[in-house]
């Protein structure tokens, strides 16, 4: 279950039904037209919403921390946002100031929470912690400078930057489960949150992931994507029909 930052939020799902209509018992032509026309009507009503059901989640990279400047991986650890990364989470304020979100989502960890409050500022939208948007998971390279896990895992570090579909290390994720993590948290967000606007605070791999997937992009090739920079946002729009585009409007890069 999502945490929410404060407060409790209970939603109810009222499905569309077709209006009460008094039928005349006879004659039965004239009832069969009737009962046609509204469930005709009904069908074009559901279908337009469908159609204009859009859905939109702005994906944003938390601000720099003080490990990005080190060249620290942290995955599932953490390290302070830095003024620069404060000032990053205050552009994308600035860049997002007119759009009207109804929530935000956002990983646990304190680098993202702090990203999505500097963003947030005084809206008042809920706030949920989802573990399903955390970091890949590093095991025993978080915390190290990337010098560290080049000496100590040589094949591992290799397939990390360049061949991610081969990534495997003992006590950390592979990409593809990360992957599949990630994506099933935005897809509950789009079935939760179907037609509106939502905020979705993230970090570097969990984001490319997704935006593999949502490319139609295997793992083999992640690296063909850019990496998403500090501070930079991403919409993910999904139509009435299910289908989901990728729009990208990054902001702060670094």
């Amino acid at each position: 279950m999502p945490e929410r930052l404060n407060g409790t939020v209970s939603k109810t799902v009222v499905g569309l039904r077709p209006p009460r209509v008094r039928i005349p018992v006879s004659p039965p032509y004239f009832a069969g037209v009737l009962l046609l026309a509204q469930y005709i009507t009904h069908y074009f009503i559901e279908r337009a919403i469908r159609v204009t059901g859009i859905t939109r989640i702005v994906l944003v990279r938390h601000g720099q921390t003080l490990w990005n400047l080190e060249q620290r991986l942290q995955g599932h650890k953490d390290s302070p946002l830095t003024r620069v990364g404060k000032n990053q989470a205050l552009e994308v304020r600035r860049a997002l100031a007119g759009v009207d979100f109804v929530a935000a989502y956002v990983s646990p960890l304190p680098r993202a929470v702090q990203t999505v409050q500097l963003i947030a500022g005084d809206k008042n939208i809920p706030v949920y912690k989802v573990d399903g948007l955390k970091e890949i998971r590093l095991g025993p390279w978080e915390g190290k400078i990337r010098e560290e896990t080049r000496l100590s895992h040589p094949t591992e570090y290799c397939n990390f930057w360049t061949m991610p579909e081969r990534f495997r290390l003992q006590g950390a994720e592979t990409y593809l489960a990360l992957q599949n993590r990630v994506v099933r948290e935005l897809e509950s967000i789009f079935v939760s949150e179907q037609g509106k606007t939502v905020l979705v605070v993230s970090h570097w791999i969990a984001i490319k992931v997704a935006l593999a997937y949502y490319s139609s992009l295997g793992i083999n090739q992640l690296t063909t994507l850019t990496d998403p920079g500090n501070g930079s946002f991403i919409e993910l729009i999904r139509n009435g029909q299910g289908a989901v585009r990728v729009g990208s409007r990054d902001v702060g890069r670094g």
